[in-house]
């Protein structure tokens, strides 16, 4: 009890922060909605113990609300929900969760000065091998809440049509309960010169950031300065070539692996308004750096492909939340945190065509790191069917530990609306994960049926069944689970 006190008081203080955020909002069209969702959910696992199963039903009650604000110098909104978790098999078990998204963007002297600020509470997966179900109600002891806030005050200059100057300052706390990660502060400081219309047929720009983290644990410097020269060959085609330096704290190998001179020349094609294809090549991190983003879309089918290299910091880990309900909106594919619920159910419909799909779930580390990323998706969409295909990859490298993750996910879904306000999705997910010393291998298979049951509540039926074949730490376990939900606001 005293360690859920004291995890109650330190969610507090960003809600707290959220309600300091309103204060700042400017007057405008103001919109109070609460909401609650109750879940009521039967597990045969809820521990996803390898030993001995033991099986419990679960009543969630989630109250809360969402707050928003539309002015003319910016705009502000919140998202709250109280998650609460009652256990009939031990009621040791029960459980609060905090639940918190709040931004403010604000414009305080016009097209000149900006502010923007956020803060945010939710739980994610502990350990990438560990015991992992798709959310909160698996009492796997590997889930951590946590927290982050930051404010960003931002200046812009123009200098007629030949320049415009962007600097900002990001101020940033992240927090969680994993002994592996508390109490990290950052800040980043970034000045970006770019070309204005008068170089329309070739483009330029200079940059420089500077970053500091101050861990527990750990502390690291990284800076940056680059250039950038662009040519439009056409209006369907532009070239660029990227010049910068790379320099980091140097503290451990891997920091110097990460340092130095780097270029890299990038072609993007853009032949119609349904197709974009940017390919990068180039040298950084001490080894042959590549990019690519490619998307295409038809009336029936959506083809996205891209592939990433970047350094990440501790802040980065906060982000992600393990389990991630992908919904189709428009030709996009969306990802929110599981459980969320749609991001605009005019655009997206209340069902996601990937129901708690594991993308990129890292294990939390008190490290910089350097990520390199595959990802990849495809819709088809034929009369009331929906079919989807979706692939993650990443390899983690840890520059203060010298040690490396990797992990991948393989999903696929349909998604058969029966009638406007009913409507059926199915999916089967595989993922793989290792670290030194561990991995796992999770099946994932699971049914929804949803129905907007009015204007204001939807209300969800959901079948799955959790399955890790191999877990060098774990062992194999598994879980069927069955839980239906209703979700409202007034």
């Amino acid at each position: 009890m005293a360690a859920m006190a004291s995890m109650a008081n330190r969610s507090s203080k960003y809600v707290l922060l959220a309600f300091l955020l309103s204060a700042t909002a400017s007057a405008g069209d103001w919109k109070f909605a609460p909401t609650v969702t109750v879940n009521e959910r039967f597990s045969d696992n809820v521990s996803l113990s390898t030993a001995s199963s033991e099986s419990s039903f679960l009543t969630e009650i989630s109250p809360g609300f969402k707050l928003s604000s539309q002015g003319g110098r910016g705009s502000f909104s919140v998202d709250y929900g109280l998650q609460t978790l009652l256990y009939s098999h031990d009621s040791d078990a029960n459980s609060i969760n905090n639940q918190l998204s709040a931004n403010l963007k604000s414009e305080l002297i016009d097209d000149s000065f900006f502010l923007d600020a956020n803060a945010r509470i939710g739980q994610q997966n502990t350990n990438l091998t560990g015991v992992a179900g798709t959310g909160n109600y698996n009492t796997t002891g590997n889930r951590s809440e946590t927290r982050s806030a930051s404010i960003t005050p931002s200046w812009r200059g123009r200098f007629g049509n030949n320049a415009q100057l962007d600097a900002r300052w990001q101020l940033t706390y992240a927090d969680s309960d994993a002994g592996t990660l508390t109490g990290t502060t950052g800040s980043s400081l970034s000045l970006n010169l770019a070309s204005g219309s008068a170089f329309n047929r070739v483009p330029w720009s200079l940059a420089y950031r500077l970053q500091n983290n101050d861990g527990d644990a750990s502390a690291t410097r990284n800076s940056s300065l680059s250039g950038s020269l662009g040519y439009v060959y056409s209006p369907k085609t532009r070239l660029t070539l990227s010049v910068g330096n790379d320099s980091n704290n140097g503290t451990t190998t891997g920091f110097d692996q990460a340092s130095g001179m780097y270029w890299n020349l990038g072609v993007n094609w853009t032949p119609s308004n349904r197709t974009n294809l940017g390919v990068t090549a180039g040298r950084r991190y001490s080894g042959n750096s590549y990019g690519l983003n490619f998307s295409h879309r038809t009336r029936k089918t959506t083809w996205a492909l891209r592939y990433s290299e970047d350094i990440a910091d501790t802040f980065s880990q906060i982000s992600s939340t393990g389990a991630f309900d992908i919904y189709l909106c428009g030709a996009y594919l969306v990802p929110v945190p599981a459980g969320s619920g749609s991001p605009d159910i005019a655009l997206c419909g209340t069902v996601p065509i990937i129901p708690a799909q594991v993308l990129n779930s890292t294990q939390l580390v008190n490290d910089t790191t350097l990520n390199k990323s595959w990802s990849g998706s495809a819709t088809y969409k034929t009369g009331k069917s929906t079919f989807s295909a979706n692939l993650n990859q990443s390899r983690r490298e840890l520059l203060t530990a010298g040690t490396s993750d990797n992990s991948y996910s393989l999903g696929g879904s349909w998604t058969l609306r029966l009638n406007p306000r009913l409507t059926s999705a199915l999916s089967l997910t595989s993922s793989h994960a290792e670290t030194v010393g561990s991995q796992s291998d999770d099946w994932n298979i699971a049914w929804i049926l949803s129905r907007q049951l009015s204007r204001q509540a939807t209300g969800a039926l959901e079948v799955r069944r959790l399955e890790r074949d191999s877990g060098s730490t774990t062992g194999a376990y598994e879980e069927n689970s069955v839980s239906a939900r209703v979700n409202m606001s007034f």
